[in-house]
């Protein structure tokens, strides 16, 4: 009976363990995504301004697109502003995860599709984000974005 006991015992502590290791990794892709999502409204209701505030705002974010690395938050909302002035070329953006890894507590990677459903022709492509937690807020600190 004894060893019944500690067999029963050693099963339940694996599947607390089991159960409480991923939890975090579940609960944190569901939140970044319900961020990436309100990001994704704030575009698609013409709020660049917005849906920059996902981005860490400090000349060190990085954002890689078809012309080159640009540095800067400031630079990026003046790229994104200039790249699309008004509503029909922004159209409607989804964002499509593929991956996700959780780097550690305040750091995740997310790669995925991204789409642009416009009047005047469709846009698309992929991209990487990282994601850090900075001062108990997660930004985006790193994005490399392609056009299909």
């Amino acid at each position: 009976m004894n060893k019944l006991s500690t067999l029963i015992s050693a099963l339940i502590f694996v599947c607390i363990l089991t159960v409480s290791c991923e939890a975090p990794q579940k609960d944190l892709k569901q939140h970044l995504s319900d961020l990436m999502n309100a990001q994704s409204d704030y575009w698609n209701d013409g709020n660049i301004e917005g849906f920059m505030e996902y981005y860490w705002k400090s000349d060190s974010l990085l954002f890689i697109g078809g012309s080159g690395p640009q540095y800067g938050w400031q630079n990026t909302l003046d790229r994104y502003k200039s790249a699309y002035p008004n509503r029909e070329i922004m159209g409607q953006l989804h964002f499509e995860m593929l991956t996700f890894k959780e780097l550690s507590n305040d750091a995740a990677l997310i790669s995925g599709k991204w789409h642009l459903d416009r009047v005047k022709g469709d846009a698309g492509g992929y991209y990487s984000l990282l994601w850090k937690r900075i001062d108990g807020n997660w930004k985006i600190v790193y994005d490399h974005t392609s056009i299909k």
